[in-house]
C-alpha cells in the first residue's frame, strides 16, 4: 500500500508526464524545439528529485540519466535533434513512465530491463567534446 506522500508524487509526476508527451508531440512534429526540450527537461526533474527522496532508485537513474540527455541536447541548439536522438529520447521517457506506472500499480519500481536505454545515453554522452 503506498503511503500518503507516494500518492502524491505519482500524482504530480503523472501531470508532468502529461507536460512531457504534450512536448513531445512537439518535437516530433518539430515545433518550438528549444522550449519544448527545456520544458521535458523540468518536467523530468520534477520526477527525479522526489524519487530519490522516496527511495526509487530505478526511477532516480532513468531520469538522472534522461536529464543529463536533454541538457546535451539543449546545449547543442539542434545540432544532435536526428530521428536518433529523438527516439532515444522517446525510448527515455518511456522508460521513465513504465517504472512509474509500476510504483502506482505495484507499490515497487519493478523489474523492467533499462539497461539498453541507459547504455545508448552513456554511449551518446561519451562522444560528446
Amino acid at each position: 500500500m503506498l503511503k500518503p506522500i507516494e500518492k502524491l508524487f505519482i500524482e504530480e509526476a503523472e501531470e508532468s508526464f502529461a507536460h512531457i508527451f504534450n512536448n513531445l508531440s512537439d518535437l516530433v512534429d518539430g515545433k518550438r524545439k528549444k522550449e519544448a526540450l527545456t520544458q521535458i527537461l523540468a518536467d523530468i526533474h520534477k520526477i527525479r528529485s522526489p524519487a530519490g527522496f522516496l527511495g526509487y532508485q530505478r526511477l532516480g537513474k532513468m531520469a538522472e540519466m534522461t536529464e543529463l540527455f536533454l541538457e546535451q541536447l539543449l546545449a547543442a541548439q539542434g545540432k544532435w535533434q536526428t530521428d536518433r536522438e529523438m527516439n532515444l529520447l522517446s525510448d527515455a521517457i518511456s522508460a521513465n513512465h513504465r517504472i512509474l506506472m509500476s510504483i502506482k500499480k505495484n507499490g515497487k519500481e519493478g523489474h523492467f530491463d533499462n539497461k539498453k536505454v541507459l547504455g545508448e545515453i552513456e554511449k551518446f554522452l561519451s562522444v560528446l567534446p
